[in-house]
């Protein structure tokens, strides 16, 4: 098992020096939901798949432990990338389909947040013998390069509908670069949280034991310790979860409860935010699936199957490389 770094990553100190001159200054101040996912940040996010609340996970769990077996054998994959893989709780289920008959698979997890990727590659690596492990430390709204594997035995994880984390225009660029880093016959996983009643969708997020505004409110320790920020806590702010009708997102919020004036010093930023002021920082996406197939087939991905779950509420598309995406 090894754990490497991508020589295309962006030391994430200043990518997080530059998120946070852009995106609080902006109107209104923003921070990019990558910052979420710290050690503590990961282990609360697991928290939240187990709550009655937060029905993705278990959603996802059922459509791959339904078709898992259909999905190794149409890709035959040699290696799994799994984007976005943190502990792989749900990948063992494509795991131990790859390697049925102890058939000898790559698996490359990439994740922001060294520590949970180096635990679970261990894991992994210790539970699965003809699984080779290569885990990287990795951002994928960065370029993908060129990815570990042999071209046409690729599978593309990207699980948990975390592509809805992306705006219209993020999500075509996400893939494109995806589509150029793959290669013809490669397979891409893609889960998606589906349209449904706006009730549920706003309970998911904001749910009645506190653990997603526990989870919201980290993303201020987080760049309060990395940026060595002055009068910057949690406790300055509450979690708010509202629907955005007119953009199908949930989006989470920051709440000022008091004046907030925070100093950066390696920025030499000063950062007010009153009382009441808010702070995004995340959306979440719902789609319907013609809608997500149209937009990865405008990225060159060839729907094979998509998948619901018993209720759809959620869906898992297996698409295939075609032909490289033209403007």
């Amino acid at each position: 098992m090894t754990v490497v770094e991508n020589e295309r990553l962006v030391d994430m100190r200043d990518r997080l020096s530059h998120d946070v001159r852009v995106g609080l200054t902006d109107t209104p101040p923003w921070l990019p939901a990558r910052w979420f996912y710290d050690e503590k940040g990961g282990l609360l996010f697991d928290d939240i798949t187990t709550l009655p609340e937060y029905y993705p996970t278990r959603r996802e769990t059922e459509i791959l432990t339904a078709h898992s077996a259909d999905i190794a054998e149409c890709t035959a994959a040699t290696t799994l990338v799994e984007l976005g893989s943190g502990t792989s709780t749900k990948t063992r289920l494509l795991l131990d389909a790859l390697t049925a008959n102890d058939r000898r698979l790559l698996f490359v997890p990439l994740d922001v947040s060294a520590e949970v990727l180096a635990h679970a590659a261990r894991t992994i690596a210790a539970d699965y013998p003809t699984v080779t492990v290569e885990a990287h430390v990795a951002d994928f709204s960065e370029d993908f390069g060129t990815l570990p594997g042999e071209s046409g035995g690729r599978l593309v994880a990207f699980l948990g509908g975390t592509i809805g984390n992306f705006n219209t225009t993020d999500r075509a660029d996400f893939f494109r670069r995806l589509h150029a880093a793959m290669g013809p016959g490669d397979h891409f996983l893609l889960g998606a949280d589906l349209l449904k009643d706006p009730q549920r969708l706003v309970a998911a997020y904001d749910d009645s034991a506190g653990i997603t505004a526990a989870f919201n409110r980290n993303i201020i320790d987080v760049v309060a310790r990395e940026m060595n920020a002055q009068n910057l806590t949690a406790d300055d702010f509450e979690h708010v979860a509202r629907w955005n009708a007119d953009k199908s997102q949930i989006e989470m919020w920051l709440r000022a409860v008091r004046d907030v004036e925070a100093y950066f010093p390696t920025l030499g930023l000063t950062w007010q935010l009153a009382a009441g002021g808010e702070l995004l920082t995340e959306i979440s996406v719902k789609f319907t699936v013609a809608d997500l197939q149209t937009e990865l087939a405008a990225a060159g991905f060839a729907t094979v199957q998509c998948w619901t779950d018993q209720d759809a509420d959620f869906s898992l598309t297996l698409a295939r490389v075609g032909p490289p995406f033209s403007r």
